[in-house]
């Protein structure tokens, strides 16, 4: 009977390889597949969203359905697995993930306003990398990201690429991905049973909220995550000048990641060793020299401070389709210098932010261990973008990855939790902007109350964190 069992279910999962297999040659090398899923996305736009609804919220609401139960499984009843090659799954769970979004990647066109941006920054800094950021089209980007697109400019600007150029504007997010999910694994096995090391690697790749980032919209948050991650990890292996190059990455991919800059901090004041400090400082200062200076075109070295300011100075709001605090207020898109309560909007975002630092600066100076890291990053992304004004829609997204990570070290279930929390939160606020940028109509009374459920949400996950934090504190002195 077992074997039976055994042989059924490896049957149905070739099935499903050969299936998705199939699908992904008929889009690449179709014409008229092309054709009929540009005309499905013109249809998706249309009857009020409600074919692109049913089929990816169903989708969704089957993953979730599934990961609580496999949560219910393995985590709380911890049944045991017999798996005879388990890095040979792992490749093939990437393998599938990989095909997956490339499918995604060609079914939806994106985030307008971002691919438009992408394609046009691309093709200009391919013809001009220097002078790019005094350029008619210069970008709001800081310009590690340039770097990429330069390659991608070039490429298109050989004709090689044709209709593809926009999921070669998808792939270093889906890359980032698949390399994140490797890390994951290797990670987890080093400190957790393989049944539950291989369900996380499971969770990641076909996380909803993953896949509509990188996929769906567009977007290279997974590419800012994975340096994230890699700083983290470099820190707690106590290797401080690699940690400082990954995180000086992350701020020259997008400003927010000075949001973890204070993490590296927390580690280096840990350290009492002031060299630690210059080492850091000065490695961080060549990185940022060697990838700003080719744009400088005889300029200033100091346009880059300017850039930075003038990218923030762009969203002088209290939020911006961010699902948070001040989303609960309706301040929506509101000037942050207008007054709420007895202050305004950004006072009260600077306070948040700070508060936010010093919790997590708490938390890890009472630790006393860089195996932290993690847990104060995600406390720093999820508090900063709960608390704070000038928060997008899709700020939140390192929080999943972070989660899960955190989860590695410490081995809280809690923190299990909130990895399906954050993902929740995440898919539901990028979901609906992404399909209303689509044409889909959303009833506005139903997308009033999706941001306030899902806001409110948010803030009890922030809660929820704070406690977890503190109890993972208690626990560890207790040990």
């Amino acid at each position: 009977m077992k074997f039976m069992k055994k042989n059924l279910l490896k049957s149905i999962f070739l099935i499903l390889v050969c299936i998705i297999g199939l699908l992904a040659i008929y889009v690449l090398t179709t014409h008229n597949a092309i054709g009929l899923l540009n005309n499905k996305m013109l249809a998706l736009r249309n009857d009020n969203g409600s074919i692109f609804m049913k089929y990816f919220l169903l989708c969704t609401s089957a993953f979730f359905c599934i990961t609580i139960f496999c949560y219910y499984i393995f985590i709380q009843k911890n049944i045991r697995l017999k798996i005879k090659n388990e890095k040979k799954a792992v490749i093939v769970l990437i393998v599938l993930g990989l095909i997956v979004r490339i499918i995604l990647a060609l079914l939806v066109h994106g985030y307008p306003d971002d691919i438009i941006c992408f394609k046009v920054w691309a093709t200009s800094v391919a013809k001009n990398l220097p002078g790019f950021y005094i350029s008619p089209q210069a970008a709001d980007y800081p310009p590690l990201y340039l770097y990429l697109l330069f390659i991608i400019g070039k490429l298109g600007s050989l004709g090689i690429t044709g209709r593809y150029f926009v999921l070669l504007l998808k792939l270093p997010a889906i890359i980032a991905d698949m390399i994140t999910a490797y890390i994951i694994y290797r990670l987890a096995r080093r400190r957790i049973s393989v049944e539950i090391s291989m369900l996380l690697v499971v969770f990641f790749v076909f996380n909803p909220a993953i896949l509509t980032n990188s996929s769906l919209w567009g977007q290279v948050d997974s590419l800012f995550a994975l340096f994230i991650v890699a700083g983290m990890y470099f820190m707690i292996e106590e290797k401080l000048e690699l940690a400082s190059v990954m995180l000086a990455f992350s701020v020259l991919m997008k400003p927010q990641g000075i949001i973890f800059l204070p993490v590296l901090f927390f580690e280096l004041v840990r350290r009492k060793k002031l060299k630690n400090f210059f080492k850091s400082a000065g490695i961080a200062l060549v990185v940022a020299l060697l990838v700003v200076m080719p744009f400088n075109a005889n300029r200033n070295i100091l346009w880059i401070v300017e850039l930075y300011k003038k990218t923030v100075a762009e969203y002088p709001y209290a939020t911006m389709n961010a699902y948070n605090l001040f989303y609960l207020f309706k301040a929506n898109y509101v000037d942050n210098s207008l007054s709420f309560l007895f202050l305004n909007y950004h006072t009260w975002g600077m306070i948040f932010i700070v508060l936010t630092t010093l919790f997590s600066w708490y938390i890890y100076v009472k630790g006393n261990n860089a195996k932290f890291g993690f847990l104060c990053a995600l406390i720093q992304i999820s508090g900063v973008y709960t608390l704070s004004v000038g928060m997008h829609d899709r700020y939140l997204f390192p929080a999943v990855i972070l989660a899960i990570l955190s989860y590695i070290y410490l081995k809280d279930r809690r923190l299990l939790v909130l990895a399906i929390g954050f993902s929740f939160t995440v898919y539901l606020n990028t979901h609906v902007v992404l399909f209303k940028s689509l044409g889909g109509n959303i009833n506005p009374l139903t997308d009033y109350r999706i941001g306030m459920v899902v806001s409110f949400i948010n803030v009890l996950l922030l809660i929820y964190l704070i406690i977890v934090s503190i109890s993972n504190l208690i626990s560890d002195k207790a040990s």
